[in-house]
């Protein structure tokens, strides 16, 4: 499989050599996070979910696909030492696809993960993506409300249909093509993205080139319905909290998005909860193992935590099990090389910043990430501050019931980090 891959990412490289060997991406060409909707104008301007922008003139998440997963997320419900926790639309409007909006878009190159510890020694290969994030967004006279309920869909390119899996490379370069003309229109009306970090996209501020309109065109150009393959889904009870996750996959046989009910760090439940209100903070408990079969971490210690220095692998005599501390697990989560989906739960993904900033002072550990050579990382503003702010890369309280605010956590923009790198190394580098 490997030297099938070599040989299709040397073509590749060779049809992007147009742009330059001097041509590369930073975070802000491939992460894009539109600014917060303040007023009716704001939000008619975001690209609505019903829009008809693939390229067989379907909608970008289909009207039978938005309602599979909302009947998902009226039925999943979670029990909690007796109470059951559920996901409550409180407005009616929220069922409605018209008021779902594009809030962020991420171009993922090797998903679960870029380093060779996962795609090569885990055998999850590659699967190339382009990612969108979708909230709600309520209009009453000329103010526009987004609301925290959060779909994360996924497009996927990928030749083959069991791991380890091989992206699509031919079709994804033509993905990377079109991003690289994006940041060329952008430069030539002064918007340099190249250093620029992580946050909303400095693009939006353009009089002279409408960046939400280039990448109505992306979308048009390269979505197709097949490509559909994840929706995850996230919503809240009470109109503040307990936030209730859960995952959909697409059955190849049906076509229905069905729920995933095996996810290795949830012990076989189809969701996850995050509550300050019921028995238990983060329910069910993780069953995390980025260190093998058994052992992992997760960030639901931190909310009840006394210690932070705590062992976690107290019998655990090889590095560097014996030395990981309660203070080290935001770092791991956050870290792409030692974390990824199949690894990690829900909760531990959306709260390793918040929880980084309330409970370690921000304080970054010998676990963090390390940024790549000529690539940005996150604008600390947008950083989650607050544990009512659930989002990873979008829109989310600010605080307890507050305005929302653009989010970026620190794992997204390690992510993206990562991102630009692979794609600057494996399908931007000159053929040699």
């Amino acid at each position: 499989m490997y030297k099938t891959l070599l040989v299709s990412l040397l073509l590749v490289s060779f049809e992007l050599s147009s742009f330059g060997a001097e041509q590369k991406v930073d975070v802000c060409d491939i992460s894009f996070l539109w600014p917060v909707p303040q007023t009716k104008l704001d939000a008619e301007k975001l690209i609505s979910v019903s829009e008809r922008q693939t390229q067989g003139g379907d909608s970008i998440l289909p009207q039978q696909v938005f309602d599979q997963i909302l009947k998902h997320a009226d039925q999943v419900q979670l029990d909690d030492s007796g109470e059951t926790i559920k996901i409550e639309f409180h407005d009616n409007r929220l069922k409605n696809i018209e008021n779902w909006k594009i809030a962020a878009i991420r171009i993922d190159p090797s998903a679960p993960g870029c380093s060779s510890k996962i795609r090569i020694d885990q055998k999850f290969g590659s699967t190339a993506q382009i990612r969108l994030t979708l909230q709600p967004v309520i209009v009453d006279d000329n103010d526009a409300k987004a609301h925290d309920f959060t779909m994360h869909v996924v497009y996927s390119y990928v030749k083959n249909q069991e791991r380890p899996f091989e992206a699509d490379n031919i079709r994804f370069a033509e993905v990377i093509k079109n991003l690289l003309s994006i940041k060329k229109a952008l430069a030539s009306a002064s918007i340099e993205t190249t250093g620029a970090k992580l946050g909303v996209h400095p693009g939006f501020s353009s009089t002279t080139v409408d960046l939400t309109q280039l990448l109505r065109e992306f979308l048009k150009k390269h979505l197709t319905e097949d490509r559909l393959t994840a929706v995850a889904f996230m919503g809240i009870k009470s109109g503040a909290e307990p936030w209730v996750f859960f995952a959909t996959s697409r059955e190849r046989e049906t076509g229905k998005f069905m729920l995933v009910n095996a996810h290795p760090s949830l012990g076989g439940s189809s969701a996850q909860m995050l509550s300050f209100v019921t028995t238990n903070a983060v329910f069910p408990k993780p069953k995390n193992h980025q260190f093998g079969l058994s052992l992992g971490v997760a960030t639901n210690e931190l909310f009840s935590v006394v210690n932070l220095d705590k062992l976690l692998f107290p019998n655990a005599t090889e590095m560097p099990l014996k030395d990981i501390k309660v203070r080290h697990a935001p770092d791991i989560v956050s870290n792409p090389n030692l974390s990824h989906f199949f690894t990690t739960d829900c909760v531990s993904c959306h709260t390793e910043s918040s929880l980084r900033h309330s409970k370690l002072g921000g304080i970054s550990t010998e676990f963090s990430y390390k940024l790549p050579d000529g690539v940005s990382g996150v604008e600390p503003g947008m950083l989650p501050t607050h544990l009512w702010n659930v989002r990873n890369f979008g829109w989310g309280f600010k605080a307890f019931r507050m305005n929302m605010v653009p989010t970026v956590t620190m794992r997204t923009a390690n992510e993206a980090a990562e991102s630009a790198e692979f794609i600057n190394d494996v399908y931007l580098s000159s053929p040699e």
